[in-house]
Parts: C-alpha cells; sequence; structure tokens
C-alpha cells in the first residue's frame, strides 16, 4: 500500500507548476540588475580622488 502511494506521488505533474520549481522567477531580479550594471553603468563615488565615475560590471 505505502509503495503505491509513493509512485503516485512521484508522477504527480502538478508539482511542476509550482513556483519553488521555477528558477527564472527568482533569478529575474538578479539578470535585470546585472543587465543594469553591464549596460548602462551606475554612477558611483571614488573617495580617493573625490570624483564620480560610471561603474559597469560584469558576473563571470
Amino acid at each position: 500500500m505505502h509503495e503505491a502511494i509513493f509512485i503516485y506521488s512521484l508522477n504527480d505533474h502538478s508539482r511542476k507548476k509550482m513556483p519553488g520549481n521555477d528558477i527564472d522567477v527568482y533569478l529575474q531580479p538578479l539578470i535585470q540588475e546585472l543587465s543594469e550594471l553591464w549596460y548602462d553603468g551606475v554612477q558611483t563615488f571614488d573617495s580617493s580622488k573625490k570624483e564620480t565615475f560610471k561603474m559597469r560590471a560584469a558576473l563571470m
């Protein structure tokens, strides 16, 4: 009896629709931030030179 329940739970396709299984939902904000850092850059203050510059960054 327990084996049948276990096999059924492995074949349950409704789990694929849960948001926890879609990693892109969690990565989307990170990808947006990295795109902004790479393409647009961010105004940053360099305290040693006492001036601002456009910082760009990439994750490898």
